[in-house]
């Protein structure tokens, strides 16, 4: 053990930007600090000096899967949406449930773009690749 950093609470998925040598990490269940009507965070956290830079506090309902696009300053949160307290599909589902969505925030001022994606039930990850 190195050093405990405080996060959001109930951390479970990380990526790297290795552009910037930051650590992003998804806190599904944070109700502490995130935004109100929202559920969970996203911390930041500088690999450089072992610190918390900050939490993303307004990133969408129960944030899982997260992907880091260095190449075009992105980070690309998928947030499950699996509670009846979190925000309405814009799209019903045959499948039950609410629908989940991706936000895209800017990787130099953490605020997201104008890109959200609506998908289906749950989506519990994101991968990203460059070509």
């Amino acid at each position: 053990l190195v050093k405990i950093i405080k996060t959001g609470d109930y951390p479970q998925e990380m990526a790297i930007s290795k552009k910037r040598n930051l650590l992003f990490v998804t806190c599904t269940e944070d109700l502490s600090i995130a935004t109100p009507g929202t559920k969970g965070v996203v911390s930041i956290i500088d690999m450089n000096t072992l610190s918390l830079v900050q939490n993303i506090v307004d990133v969408g309902y129960e944030p899982h899967g997260i992907a880091i696009d260095d190449i075009n300053d992105n980070i690309i949160v998928a947030s499950r949406n699996t509670g009846s307290a979190g925000p309405a599909p814009h799209h019903s589902t045959n499948c039950g449930g609410r629908n989940g969505f991706v936000t895209i925030f800017d990787l130099n001022t953490y605020k997201k773009t104008k890109r959200r994606i609506e998908l289906l039930q749950d989506p519990y990850s994101v991968a990203f690749k460059a070509f």
